[in-house]
Parts: C-alpha cells; structure tokens; sequence
C-alpha cells in the first residue's frame, strides 16, 4: 500500500476517546455506500460517518497516534 493510496477520515470512535483514523483510500467509498465496517492502519475497525468527531483544542482533530506512526512510515 503507498501513502497515496491512505485517507484520514473520521469514524465512530473507540468509547474511551474519540480520534481521527487513516483508512485505505479504496476503501473509504465502500464503506459510506455499504455501511460496511473497514480497517485502519492501526488495525481498529469502523464506519465512516459524516460529521467528524473528536475535535481537539482549536478545532484541530485528535488522530490516533498509531495510524499516524504507520502513515509516516508508508510515506519514507
């Protein structure tokens, strides 16, 4: 998978804290238009849904740590 190919979008989050996930680019399409469930890098698995969730201080978003550790080792 190249970092091209990788999109941040939002999903119902985890009930501890609610974060940013990256997802497969192919597969983001799928889930809007299925309802399916689709894995992040960080292996965590949810629904994209509209209105985006976890929105730290300033309005900028709260990503998982670990999709974006994995993010910037697919961009190297």
């Amino acid at each position: 998978m190249s970092a091209a190919t990788v999109t941040q979008r939002t999903t119902s989050a985890t009930k501890r804290k609610k974060v940013h996930h990256y997802y497969p680019k192919d597969d983001i399409l799928r889930s809007v238009v299925d309802g399916v469930k689709i894995m992040a890098l960080c292996g965590a698995r949810g629904r994209i849904v509209a209105d985006p969730v976890g929105t730290g201080q300033g309005g900028t978003p709260n990503t998982c740590p670990r999709c974006a550790e994995r993010y910037e080792l697919l961009r190297s």
